[in-house]
């Protein structure tokens, strides 16, 4: 059984229990029958009414629920709603990144704005293009503007003739079984109504008609491109990039660059070692154990093993290395197996890589 924790006064005014006064006359918000504060020491303080009576609890609270929304809007200055949207790329009609990766061009955001720019008039059980809304929002400056439904649920959902209208509803779902409504100080779409949210106190809102549909100048989600790329001392050098995928393929990436590889995929040693042998082949004067005649080969390139019997600390010995002796083999053996990838010409003079 619903606690009843606030009234109208005199004027009609809601006054919550806490607020109430002793031997002053409140009325029943949803019968309109007079209802007495009841704030003892013990039970929970709440209003009764005066006379046992068999007062519709639903109806209460869908009354209630308006008229709190109606305050809330006549008397601040902003009233900002809050749905789940989608984002997607604005560069998606042209990327080249998705066309060989496996990539989200669209992403899941919040929109957020404020209703009080476009409305102005809160109305209650007013009548719109054959509909009856239970909050309707205007402007009164603009009566051509397209007004803003919204839905008090407690029971029975909004119909689906409304919802099927294309004008913009917000549904709010009032448990049966409380008046607290202080979480609508945000009105916020529910993203995840699971079994754990239905067994307990919450509020579920949810938005119809509105544009859901967000052009969004950049990526919003994680597309990584890997970039090889000879910087100004000519050095080979490789770095990943978590929102470049709007460049892959079409501009440089790394300022210091000179050439630049792209990668669609987040895997840094595969792009440096792939890279070099691509740079040898497009003529860069290359010199890596990896390309070198005599470097004995693994299945993973993990291990190094110079068939001259030299160490092998690292790839980049051979550098200093009097019997280096690059093999195209060897590059175009390190190619065959890369698959997508970028390739951005330098407009300078080649460059030595280690």
């Amino acid at each position: 059984m619903i606690k009843y924790h606030n009234a109208k006064d005199i004027d009609g005014k809601i006054v919550p229990i806490g607020d109430a006064q002793s031997g002053t006359v409140y009325y029943c918000i949803g019968c309109g029958k007079e209802m007495i504060a009841k704030k003892g020491k013990i039970k929970e303080h709440h209003f009764s009414h005066k006379q046992t009576f068999d007062c519709n609890a639903e109806t209460y609270l869908h009354r209630y629920a308006k008229q709190y929304i109606k305050d809330l809007f006549d008397s601040q200055e902003h009233f900002y709603v809050q749905y789940d949207g989608l984002s997607e790329c604005g560069t998606i009609d042209t990327c080249t990144y998705k066309d060989v990766s496996d990539c989200s061009c669209i992403g899941y955001i919040k929109l957020r704005f404020d209703l009080k720019e476009f409305y102005d008039t809160c109305e209650l059980e007013s009548e719109y293009n054959g509909y009856v809304a239970d909050i309707l929002l205007c402007n009164s400056s603009k009566p051509n503007r397209e007004p803003c439904f919204i839905e008090i649920a407690v029971t029975h959902s909004c119909e689906q003739e409304k919802l099927d209208s294309g004008m913009r509803i917000i549904e709010i779902h009032i448990p049966k079984h409380t008046d607290d409504l202080s979480a609508l100080y945000s009105i916020e779409e529910t993203s995840k109504y699971d079994y754990w949210r239905e067994a307990h106190v919450q509020i579920q809102i949810d938005f119809h008609n509105f544009k859901k549909h967000n052009r969004a100048k950049h990526c919003s989600n994680q597309n990584p491109v890997t970039v090889f790329f000879i910087n100004r001392n000519g050095k080979g050098q490789v770095r990943l990039h978590e929102h470049s995928c709007m460049s892959y393929g079409v501009a440089h990436i790394e300022d210091s660059s000179l050439f630049e590889i792209h990668f669609p995929y987040n895997n840094l040693f595969s792009a440096y070692r792939e890279g070099l042998a691509i740079a040898s082949l497009r003529g860069k004067k290359v010199i890596n154990c990896w390309l070198c005649k005599h470097h004995w080969y693994s299945e993973t390139w993990l291990e190094h093993k110079c068939n001259n019997n030299k160490p092998i600390k690292s790839p980049s010995d051979a550098m200093n290395c009097p019997d280096y002796l690059h093999s195209s083999r060897k590059a175009q053996r390190l190619c065959d197996n890369i698959g997508a990838y970028q390739v951005l010409e330098p407009n300078a003079d080649d460059d030595t890589l280690s």
